[in-house]
């Protein structure tokens, strides 16, 4: 096959995958089309071989990821675990390394293909909405589940066009469009994501800074960071107090803090669920609680009520809840609740590493003056939070896409180089 062929069909096998993701069939839970597209493309020994070859970091992933599976098995010996849990456990494990070895395929050599998983997506969202008939309009879910991630998308592609066609005055565009997206993402109660809007325009206008970067400017940046993050958000919280911006879930969470101006307390009873499954893991530190971690009694999502303030309607929403399992909105601790300690031990292996290598590009004076950047700086920032405020299937859901690139980068990058070495050898030869 052609390389102009190969390209074309990496395009449309992206497009497809993306856009199949919000199809679900009853396989196991709930496997998207998507997850099976890529396992149909990824019968072949011969091509697993090769991107091993290719992208060394990924067979590492791959290899950390099968740790994983072994202590997610050994935890569901120990546990006891039921035989639908277990293998909704494993099979997240498993279609993490298929689809994150398929995208790492996909984008091999050709990354601005990534251009065609955000169109993708785009269309996924159109075709096949998140059912919002349990979130209320009111207080903006629709924009958080369905208008975010098409907006997101469509931002992202805009960025890459701009840099990438070297239009007039984009820095100053890009950066403007970065911004208002982010405040409009705050006001509309979408905060995580307008923060991470935010923070990639201002590290966007300072990316110059990351080719000196020295521990003493890291240092200086990230306390004027803090002081600049704790003034706006004390004038956010403010104005979500008065009623001004915001909707009702903003609302409710200042009425349960003693002292909302202090932003550790919203993040507890934001993301309270991180918290609790800190508690479950000291229950069970070794060995975790097995696949899809189960709370018979209600004991952790008591937890969470009684870091929400809504003690009163516990016993209610317990009642209602078919299975229970213990929460957790962490991917690092979601590993660790479920597969113990080696569970955790491997996600933060895979965690180091992609934050690692997204440094590292941003230290690279072509990547700076690429059409990436902005999706590169996005991803790391939203990863990060991923990985530590996210639930655990987003092994397989975000995290595949925002690693692979990533890696296929960092790899390209280090091939570049070494064929300079290898010129420069010859040349002094």
């Amino acid at each position: 096959m052609g390389k102009g062929k190969n390209i074309l069909v990496r395009k449309i096998k992206l497009f497809l995958f993306a856009a199949f993701a919000g199809i679900k069939l009853p396989l196991v839970g709930q496997l998207p089309l998507s997850e099976l597209f890529a396992l149909m493309y990824s019968l072949s020994p011969k091509k697993w071989m090769e991107t091993f070859r290719d992208l060394p970091d990924v067979k590492k992933i791959c290899i950390v990821y099968i740790v994983f599976f072994v202590s997610q098995v050994i935890s569901d010996i120990v546990n006891g675990s039921q035989t639908n849990d277990l293998l909704r456990g494993w099979a997240n494990i498993l279609m993490a390394i298929v689809v994150t070895t398929f995208l790492a395929r996909m984008l091999k050599n050709a990354p601005s293909l990534i251009i065609m998983y955000f169109i993708g997506s785009i269309i996924c969202f159109i075709i096949a909405p998140v059912e919002t008939d349990e979130y209320s309009l009111e207080d903006m879910s629709f924009l958080k589940f369905q208008l975010g991630p098409i907006l997101n998308s469509i931002i992202l592609v805009s960025t890459w066009f701009l840099l990438e066609k070297k239009i007039v005055n984009r820095y100053i565009i890009i950066v403007s469009v970065l911004i208002v997206y982010g405040l409009f993402c705050f006001f509309f109660d979408f905060r995580s994501n307008g923060a991470f809007f935010i923070l990639t325009a201002i590290l966007f206008l300072f990316r110059r800074k990351f080719l000196n970067i020295t521990r003493k400017k890291i240092i200086a940046f990230g306390i004027l960071f803090l002081l600049l993050t704790q003034i706006l958000y004390s004038l956010y919280i403010y104005q979500a107090s008065l009623g001004n911006i915001g909707g009702n879930h903003i609302k409710n969470q200042i009425s349960k803090m003693e002292n909302p101006y202090n932003p550790i307390n919203i993040l507890i009873v934001g993301r309270s669920e991180t918290f609790t499954s800190l508690l479950a893991i000291r229950d069970k530190p070794v060995f975790g609680h097995g696949s899809w971690a189960p709370d018979p009694t209600g004991k952790y999502n008591y937890m969470v009520h009684v870091l929400h303030g809504d003690e009163e309607r516990f016993i209610s929403r317990f009642q209602m809840m078919k299975n229970p399992i213990i929460p957790s909105h962490s991917v690092l601790f979601g590993a660790w609740l479920t597969a113990g300690i080696g569970g955790f031990l491997s996600m933060l292996y895979i965690f180091v590493l992609f934050v690692k290598r997204g440094f590292a590009l941003l230290k690279e004076r072509q990547i700076l003056d690429s059409s990436y950047v902005v999706i590169i700086i996005n991803y790391l920032i939203n990863g990060i939070w991923i990985f530590c405020f996210s639930p655990l299937p987003h092994i397989r859901q975000t995290i595949p896409i925002m690693l692979s690139f990533i890696i296929v980068l960092y790899n390209s990058i280090l091939c570049k180089q070494r064929q300079l070495s290898k010129k420069d050898e010859k040349t002094y030869v």
